[in-house]
């Protein structure tokens, strides 16, 4: 606990210090040379929300999941093109769909983020920001001149880009944004070798919001960073075995169009609650989760958690990890819902109506905690 007391104090120094520059010196370093796994980690509490299914709010996929106020916000950038918003209960609320080219619509959603109020600011590349109520309510649009594929709010007047590029390649990996002075800082010089490799996986989700602290990681980056208003900062190094060069990375990335496939070496889903601090990353072919406790300062690291859902996290609470269980992914394997029922609280909380058109139905949140260790 003292480690993570000093780590803090640490970050808040760094973020009043005027001193543009990374310091790669005082970050903490986690140690994964020869780890060991556990199959699972003893969940303290488990609880599953089924999302809301009708005409307006049916989800093709999630991309992204953002929470706060007791509201939950869903990205499905592919299929619906639509941010959908539910209640805590899972309750369907409002959606942001608004197609278009004119005032207050979109072209095509690249990435969104929420502020302290529950607006939401939708990024339609190459083109503006939008920015809409929680009801769905147009409210103001900033024309935009910078191209990029992530977007991180990191308060009212400022953002964070991943990925800028001009009209053929890639400049920096970070642009901080600020609105009142319409003003960009860049950080990261692309890294010619590799930053131009074009593959959707290597674009999504780089930055992970829990509360009010940003996490971002690079592909091919054994880096950490935390994302202030006017600086990035390096927190965690994460020490390997073994770590691909560029020309090995390339090859591998290019071999491959779903990086989990690969052996390629990818840190992901970076978040935090009160009690814990994780990450996922894939190695060999294979995807680990590493949970470490604040309290005690030990982590583990999981290859396999039975509690029916997808083991990414998608986004986090205070106490709680939050993951998805999407009942049509069933659909092919007969008899694997049914069992899912039986097994779980779900038969508590779904109608017989809900299990026999599982294809149709929305995913299922999985808010659990992890007991302390």
């Amino acid at each position: 606990m003292k480690k993570w007391i000093t780590f803090i104090i640490f970050i808040i120094l760094f973020i009043g210090c005027s001193n543009p520059n990374l310091n790669l010196n005082n970050i903490q370093t986690i140690d994964l040379v020869n780890f060991e796994t556990t199959d699972t980690l003893a969940i303290k509490s488990i609880r599953y929300v089924p999302l809301e299914t009708n005409s307006k709010s049916l989800i093709g996929n999630i991309d992204k999941i953002l929470i706060n106020k007791n509201r939950t916000f869903i990205m499905d950038s592919r299929y619906a093109k639509a941010i959908f918003i539910f209640d805590n209960n899972g309750k369907f609320l409002s959606k942001i769909d608004k197609k278009g080219k004119g005032p207050g619509e979109y072209i095509q959603i690249e990435d969104f983020s929420i502020d302290e109020e529950n607006n939401i600011y939708i990024y339609d590349n190459g083109r503006k920001i939008i920015v809409y109520k929680e009801s769905g309510e147009f409210k103001t649009e900033y024309k935009f001149r910078y191209t990029a594929k992530d977007l991180v709010i990191i308060d009212n007047d400022n953002l964070a880009l991943f990925k800028l590029f001009n009209y053929t390649n890639t400049t920096h990996s970070i642009g901080l944004y600020n609105f009142s002075k319409d003003k960009l800082t860049k950080f990261l010089p692309a890294r010619k070798s590799i930053d131009n490799i074009e593959n959707r996986s290597l674009t999504m989700n780089h930055f992970y919001k829990s509360k009010k602290v940003i996490y971002f990681n690079n592909y091919h980056s054994d880096i950490i960073y935390t994302i202030a208003k006017d600086q990035i900062i390096p927190v965690f190094k994460i020490r390997m075995s073994s770590f691909p060069n560029d020309q090995e990375f390339i090859k591998l990335i290019k071999a491959h169009n779903n990086i989990e496939e690969s052996k390629v070496l990818i840190f992901k889903n970076i978040f935090e609650n009160n009690d814990f601090f994780t990450f996922s990353f894939t190695l060999h072919n294979k995807v680990y989760k590493l949970v470490r406790s604040k309290k005690t300062d030990k982590y583990k690291i999981v290859n396999h958690e039975q509690f029916y859902a997808n083991t990414s996290i998608y986004a986090a609470t205070d106490t709680s990890f939050i993951s998805i269980l999407s009942p049509s992914y069933y659909t092919d394997y007969k008899g694997a819902w049914e069992e899912i029922i039986k097994r779980t609280q779900l038969s508590l909380q779904l109608t017989n109506k809900t299990f026999e058109s599982k294809e149709n139905i929305n995913p299922i949140l999985v808010i659990y905690q992890y007991k302390f260790f």
